[in-house]
């Protein structure tokens, strides 16, 4: 899947619908992590371990989550900070250098051998993306709607 792609399309649709659905999110959740990113108390606790921009070398380098291309995907292997990522709808998203965000959960799962980027749902300023499980068969996307 050519990411450029994808993260043209996950800005081109969607965006209301997604504020939407944010906003309209009550129901808090709260959550504990080690490793990852870090929790504080409540439940916008979770911010990111964030590296910037760059591409798949600075993924591999284990850093934190990284801007691909500065696109607007914020991709981390699973093993590297992904499984802690919070996997909720409207989890509370904090991102040194980008600001505060809402997740809206999962938005999308594809398999990275057979999906294409019409697979991957749009609208999203951000959208958090890893392998679930650590398998590129269930790639999984995560849209942030800032707040």
């Amino acid at each position: 899947m050519c990411i450029r792609d994808s993260v043209r399309r996950l800005n081109a649709r969607a965006a209301e619908q997604a504020a939407a659905r944010a906003s309209s999110s009550s129901n808090w959740s709260s959550a504990s992590s080690s490793g990852g990113g870090s929790y504080s108390s409540g439940p916008s606790a979770y911010t990111l371990r964030f590296a910037g921009g760059g591409g798949q070398g600075l993924i591999d380098a284990c850093v934190g989550a990284v801007n691909y291309g500065n696109m607007g995907l914020l991709a981390e292997h699973w093993h590297c900070g992904g499984a802690w990522f919070p996997q909720y709808a409207g989890a509370i998203i904090n991102i040194p250098g980008l600001g505060t965000f809402r997740s809206t959960g999962v938005i999308g799962v594809v398999n990275q051998a057979t999906a294409s980027v019409m697979d991957v749902p749009g609208g999203y300023e951000y959208v958090y993306q890893t392998c679930l499980n650590g398998s590129p068969a269930t790639t999984g996307f995560f849209g942030l709607v800032r707040i």
